[in-house]
């Protein structure tokens, strides 16, 4: 069983044009948001040559300057954004720390953006945050974020068997019989 850390407390916010299209529903611009911060996440396990686990993301839609919170209507400024803690495996955290010194983040995401390391006395402050003020990305979305560098990473039928190492840490609740990209 591989052991993994958090490493990265992160928050993406696109801006407004790229998540609000005119007469989509908020379905669509959910998942235009979803795939912006997944393709960051590729980009950035690719160039750490790490992998990402990223178990739970919270998210804000809020394109319309009304945000539902609590069973109140709250008039905001648009601000579409999700915040993250990126973990990687305990083995790889050196890679990912002298590779992540060299990142350059508008290469990646041209947007307003924040990565600061992890800090863990404030672990139950983020996650109070992101699980209590957000709501929570579906499981159905990307988790685990493969580098497709190593060996181990083509595994049997191409699926990465860093993957399983890291699903046979959580509980069934949360189990996903296949990897996604």
């Amino acid at each position: 069983m591989m052991k993994h850390s958090e490493v990265i407390y992160a928050t993406l916010s696109p801006p407004l044009w790229s998540v609000k299209t005119k007469g989509k529903s908020k379905v669509v611009a959910t998942n235009l948001l979803f795939e912006q911060t997944e393709a960051f996440l590729i980009h950035l396990s690719r160039f750490t040559r790490s992998h990402l686990i990223v178990p739970v993301r919270g998210y804000e839609l809020n394109i319309s300057g009304h945000t539902l919170h609590h069973h109140q209507w709250l008039n905001k400024e648009p601000n579409p954004h999700e915040h993250f803690n990126i973990s990687v495996f305990d083995e790889e955290r050196p890679i990912f720390l002298n590779r992540f010194d060299e990142f350059q983040m508008d290469k990646a995401w041209n947007f307003e953006s924040k990565l600061e390391f992890y800090n863990q006395a404030l672990r139950e402050k983020n996650a109070d945050y992101i699980l209590g003020k957000h709501q929570i990305s579906p499981k159905d979305r990307q988790f685990f974020f493969c580098p497709q560098r190593y060996s181990r990473c083509k595994g049997k039928n191409g699926k990465c068997s860093h993957y399983y190492h890291y699903i046979e840490t959580l509980p069934p609740s949360h189990w996903r019989t296949e990897p996604r990209g």
